[in-house]
């Protein structure tokens, strides 16, 4: 069975975790919370910023100095950082790091991490609004650092280029008539980008020629609305999406004009955020809503998706999961986060990491 190491509550909803994927800082987790004010109607978010440690024998070392199972993994609160409230957030590889998030404010809230002997932060850096009046849902940011994609409520998607010294709105169109939840570049094409949406469309999309008609249209697929695209960094072609219709399917995108729908698989609960493993490439967590989170397995070779685990620790609507880039000894290390309850838990799937762990 799975192993809790440490459970948190915080003091708002909380709907998104990211480990930090660059060497050096993958003990760091950023945690964005949410929470609508009733009164005013302003949707209010904190930024939490976490360190991780292992405990064992009463000793504490350091995140990258220990690859054993025996270990108690635990978190520590470096910062908080008051923010619009947050949907979604990604790690900028860049030098300094940089955390990009989306806001409800309509913004991407560019802030670079600040890094002081043991103690860390982060710290606003910039405010790039990509759609006035409505909410930015979500991120991605391309392979190489300096693209990057956000969608919105009113159902656009905006290209960003980033710099050392500014992020700019390069192109948006209008891609959806309803909420688009997801906005993802292909991870072998930076030009390749997929959006899906309430209205329960999966579309793809040219970077070159953004103000055109779309790559390709799926209307068929997804009985209700596509919540989240990941596109797999390790396995070429292969592709998931996450719909409110609780399930998640598995693409085949060699013929990009008309990606090969290959399996699917139900979860229980709507599928909210998708996250492929950093060193296995055919496991994925998954944020499935009412029916908390789940391990997944993809594997193009056999052609098949299916649920590996459930985690079942979390009660309330799973909104937020990533796993951890530090290299572990066969096991994975995951943060998930509940929405209603607050809960931020840090925990090890029983499923083993077999694949480059």
């Amino acid at each position: 069975m799975a192993r809790l190491y440490q459970e948190s509550v915080l003091t708002v909803n909380v709907d998104s975790t990211e480990f930090c994927p660059l060497q050096d800082l993958h003990n760091l987790l950023a945690v964005g919370t949410y929470q609508l004010d009733e009164k005013t109607q302003i949707r209010h978010g904190l930024l939490h910023l976490y360190a991780m440690s292992s405990k064992r024998l009463g000793e504490v070392h350091l995140a990258d100095e220990t690859n054993d199972r025996t270990h108690h993994w635990q978190l520590q609160q470096t910062s908080a950082l008051p923010i619009s409230g947050i949907f979604d957030m990604k790690w900028q590889v860049a030098q300094p790091a940089r955390l990009l998030a989306a806001c409800a404010d309509g913004s991407l809230h560019v802030l670079a991490l600040q890094l002081s002997g043991d103690t860390s932060c982060l710290v606003e850096q910039q405010k790039v609004v990509v759609s006035e009046g409505a909410m930015s849902l979500s991120l991605d940011i391309a392979a190489c650092g300096q693209r990057i994609v956000a969608s919105s409520s009113a159902g656009t998607v905006s290209a960003l280029q980033a710099s050392e010294s500014e992020t700019c709105v390069t192109a948006q169109w209008q891609a959806h008539d309803l909420e688009t939840w997801s906005a993802a570049f292909d991870r072998w094409q930076d030009s390749v980008v997929y959006s899906g949406a309430d209205d329960c469309m999966f579309k793809g999309w040219d970077l070159r020629q953004p103000d055109s008609s779309p790559i390709f249209v799926n209307r068929k697929s997804h009985s209700a609305g596509v919540c989240c695209i990941a596109s797999s960094p390790q396995q070429e072609h292969c592709l998931v999406t996450g719909s409110y219709d609780e399930h998640i399917r598995f693409w085949d995108t060699r013929r990009i004009t008309q990606p090969v729908e290959i399996a699917q698989v139900s979860t229980g609960g709507g599928v909210w955020r998708l996250k492929w493993h950093p060193r296995n490439p055919t496991q994925i967590l998954a944020a499935c809503m009412h029916n908390g989170f789940a391990v997944i397995s993809a594997e193009r070779s056999t052609g098949t998706v299916k649920v590996l685990e459930e985690y079942a620790g979390q009660k309330s609507l799973g909104y937020g999961a990533d796993w951890c880039h530090l290299p572990t000894d066969g096991y994975s290390i995951a943060a998930t986060c509940s929405f209603y309850d607050r809960l931020l838990h840090l925990w090890s799937p029983a499923a083993p990491c077999t694949a480059s762990c």
